[in-house]
């Protein structure tokens, strides 16, 4: 069953419950996004520092290669070398990210999926206070009235 980790901006359960769109599930283990697409997934996923990183290792990579006059193959493989790495520390760099940008780690979820793990944590999150606030007479249904309020009832007061 696959375990994610759940960040948002406060660990209070009414600001989850109020901001619920903005809550990260973080999948524990290897980024396959991360691993085929390692630059597209570090943009969609707004991880602008380690974009930047991974950006000046490929052209690193690129120049040590051709300074060394390494064949192309061996460029590949250490190019191979970043998409791997990514793939695997991936998510723990996104959770740090989310660190950064103020997100608080509410610990961890789990399902059968995304989605089912989503539910599990929003089920588990305590009950909102019920209100206390009194019924006022204005919402109060009129008692010489019938059900629907139509019609006055017979020998009530007018």
């Amino acid at each position: 069953m696959p375990r994610y980790s759940v960040h948002a901006k406060s660990a209070a359960p009414d600001a989850i419950r109020a901001d619920a769109d903005r809550v990260r599930f973080v999948k524990d283990g290897f980024s396959w996004w991360g691993f085929f697409f390692p630059l597209p997934w570090l943009l969609i996923k707004g991880m602008w520092e380690v974009l930047v990183i991974a950006i000046l290792a490929v052209i690193a990579i690129g120049a040590v290669g051709a300074g060394l006059h390494l064949p192309d193959a061996a460029i590949v493989v250490l190019s191979f070398g970043i998409n791997l790495l990514i793939g695997s520390i991936g998510n723990d760099l996104y959770r740090w990210t989310l660190q950064r940008r103020g997100f608080v780690d509410l610990g961890p979820a789990s399902g059968d999926n995304r989605d089912d793990a989503e539910m599990r944590f929003f089920l588990a999150l305590p009950p909102a206070p019920p209100s206390s606030a009194p019924m006022t007479a204005s919402l109060a249904m009129p008692q010489s009235r019938d059900a629907l309020g139509l019609f006055d009832t017979a020998g009530a007061a007018r």
